[in-house]
């Protein structure tokens, strides 16, 4: 049997059995790129038809965003974030999930209120928060580098 084959059929002879969750540990770990993508797909489908709570463990982060409702990013055993794809991509909240996740610029500042918005100041450089943050807070700020914009 070939790899995909063999995924398939491990799938099914769990499914077989009517499981309330799916325990997947790395199972695309061993594909090559092509082959994954495609059976990536054919898990989610599978999951989505069979309407069954899936665990996936991955620790290609490709796979996690496009494959998951909820994301636990774990460190040493512990989640350092549990949220969806698109929270964790956009608000990191710690520098080993920015960094994990992809590509990010770390910078350690405070944020201030002015004019009914809350603003992130780093050295002489303010940043754009959201109104909820609370004021005077010192939080590590981890925006994505596509994000940035530079004004003069």
């Amino acid at each position: 049997m070939r790899a995909g084959q063999l995924i398939s059929a491990g799938l099914a002879r769990a499914l077989v059995l009517k499981p309330k969750i799916l325990l997947l540990d790395e199972p695309l770990s061993n594909l090559d790129a092509k082959l994954r993508v495609r059976m990536r797909d054919e898990i989610r489908r599978i999951q989505q038809q069979f309407q069954i709570t899936t665990i996936y463990v991955t620790h290609d982060q490709e796979e996690a965003l496009t494959m998951a409702d909820r994301i636990a990013v774990m460190q040493r055993g512990a989640i350092e974030q549990l949220g969806s794809a698109v929270e964790i991509y956009e608000e990191p909240h710690t520098p080993f999930v920015a960094d994990f996740i992809g590509s990010s610029n770390f910078f350690r500042g405070t944020i201030e209120r002015s004019n009914g918005c809350a603003h992130m100041r780093v050295g002489d450089i303010r940043f754009g928060r959201r109104a909820s943050a609370p004021p005077h807070h010192p939080r590590p700020r981890l925006p994505r580098s596509e994000r940035g914009e530079l004004n003069r």
